[in-house]
């Protein structure tokens, strides 16, 4: 489900919408040229990583999952595609730690990126939803 709220040039809404009045927000940065993502905390490293609304998996590349030692364990099942699956013991983003969050290893030189995709999304949202306000570069909570 997809709603479109209007906002100004800086980002706040021109009308107000009841139903989707924001609980929370995260800042939203720009990473890897043009996507955006969220800051976060894995296994001592911090950095942004990709948000993917369309990514069945969360998805990490070998080379960052090299760098995160322990904190990354093997599930020993493999994706719908045959990648190996592996789970954070914890995952910090803004604030809030996710513990045991599923990734998928992605081991491809031309799409090296880790991203959250809709498993992190669901997880994120709970049962309420999620916002983008690009303008406003901010991931909102909804609940």
């Amino acid at each position: 489900r997809l709603i479109l709220i209007r906002l100004d040039a800086a980002g706040r809404r021109l009308v107000p919408v009841p139903p989707y009045t924001p609980v929370g927000t995260l800042p939203l940065t720009v990473s890897h040229e043009q996507w955006y993502g969220v800051a976060v905390t894995a296994g001592g490293k911090h950095g942004p990583i990709i948000i993917d609304t369309g990514a069945p998996i969360n998805q990490l590349n070998a080379a960052t999952l090299r760098g995160l030692g322990t904190h990354v364990v093997a599930t020993g099942q493999f994706d719908v595609w045959g990648n190996q699956t592996f789970v954070f013991d914890t995952l910090v983003v803004g604030g809030h730690a996710y513990l045991r969050m599923p990734f998928s290893l992605i081991d491809n030189p031309r799409y090296p990126y880790s991203l959250l995709g809709y498993p992190f999304l669901t997880r994120l949202s709970g049962d309420g939803a999620i916002g983008f306000n690009f303008r406003g570069r901010q991931l909102a909570l909804y609940h």
